[in-house]
């Protein structure tokens, strides 16, 4: 019985997902706050895993990001990012990168399956 167990956890495939361009990590979003108050969506240490068995990258980026997910009028999608502090490094990083660090485009995040 054990080794069944043992056996389909070890079946288990975890994943996470990662800023291309700074190497942050998705953190996911606070689920006691449904505003921009509580944590960051992207983390220099934190990550959330998701399960990846079986599933593309566009299906666990679109789980992750759920209901954050903006199509702009160029077309393409974004991710709604949180920023609790808008004088958080995180933010300096992203606005080194983009004019506007709230909105990231979805295609600058890859899967990393473990």
């Amino acid at each position: 019985m054990e080794n069944n167990v043992l056996s389909r956890l070890r079946k288990i495939k975890l994943c996470k997902i990662i800023h291309e361009p700074t190497g942050l990590f998705f953190n996911g979003y606070n689920e006691y706050y449904k505003d921009t108050k509580g944590k960051n969506t992207l983390s220099f240490t934190h990550f959330k895993s998701y399960l990846a068995n079986g599933k593309s990258d566009e299906e666990i980026l679109n789980l992750a990001f759920e209901e954050n997910l903006v199509v702009k009028e160029d077309g393409q999608k974004y991710l709604q990012n949180n920023i609790v502090y808008k004088g958080s490094e995180i933010n300096k990083v992203l606005s080194e990168i983009y004019s506007n660090p709230e909105y990231i485009p979805v295609k600058h995040f890859q899967i990393i399956r473990e």
